[in-house]
């Protein structure tokens, strides 16, 4: 620089060990004062079982009423939990009642609808025995008989066609009136059924059972920090 001597000016040059020596020293105190190194996350078994609550219908909250102590040593099939079942052993009972009733009133449908078509075979029968009875006597020749008898057994041919096209158009409708009858009985029982077998299920799932042998832990609750009690 303009105006300055070679003795105003120092400049010393440590070799490359040195500088990483110091900065290790500059280093040590930081890593003193830090602690520890600490490992932070959660240790699991891949192969673990966790134990979920399950879904209960007409519940949005279930209740455990027993668990199995932490470090107990469970086998497959053992009962690890067992929740309150609450008003679901009302609810099924209710369930399986309606499920019956509705079962039975099926049954007492049908079998009427099946005496009723009963009853239009043996008004058809009937009623194509009078036809041929009628075509026996409008079969007489007009000049074999008066006129009026005549007349007569052409009328009572023709009101026993008309009867018995009834009978077969009430007979083919009350069929028709069974088959659907029947299917709509089937869903309803069906339906009802399903409710019934879905409240059955449920008590069955308050009793959670293990899947895997081993231990039982219990674990910690991701808002709180606390193991589950």
């Amino acid at each position: 620089m303009p105006g300055t001597r070679p003795t105003d000016i120092l400049r010393v040059e440590f070799p490359m060990w040195a500088r990483w020596f110091a900065l290790c020293l500059l280093a040590a105190p930081l890593w003193a004062w830090s602690g520890p190194p600490y490992v932070t996350g959660v240790v699991e078994d891949a192969d673990a079982q966790i134990i979920e609550m399950p879904v209960l219908p007409n519940a949005w909250q279930s209740r455990i009423a027993w668990m199995a102590p932490e470090g107990t040593t469970v086998k497959v099939g053992d009962t690890v939990v067992r929740l309150d079942p609450g008003s679901l052993l009302t609810n099924e009972d209710q369930a399986r009642t309606e499920y019956e009733r509705k079962g039975l009133e099926s049954k007492r449908e049908i079998a009427e609808l099946e005496l009723q078509i009963l009853d239009g075979e043996i008004a058809l029968a009937q009623a194509e025995s009078a036809v041929r009875l009628a075509r026996i006597d409008a079969g007489i020749p007009v000049d074999a008989t008066r006129k009026l008898d005549h007349d007569r057994a052409q009328l009572a041919l023709a009101t026993a066609e008309q009867v018995m096209v009834r009978a077969r158009a009430q007979l083919a409708a009350k069929g028709q009136e069974l088959e659907g009858r029947r299917e709509v009985l089937a869903l309803s029982v069906e339906r009802a059924r399903v409710n019934w077998q879905r409240m059955h299920d449920a008590i069955d799932e308050t009793e959670i059972r293990a899947a895997k042998s081993g231990f039982f832990i219990y674990g910690e609750n991701r808002f709180t920090g606390r193991k589950i009690f």
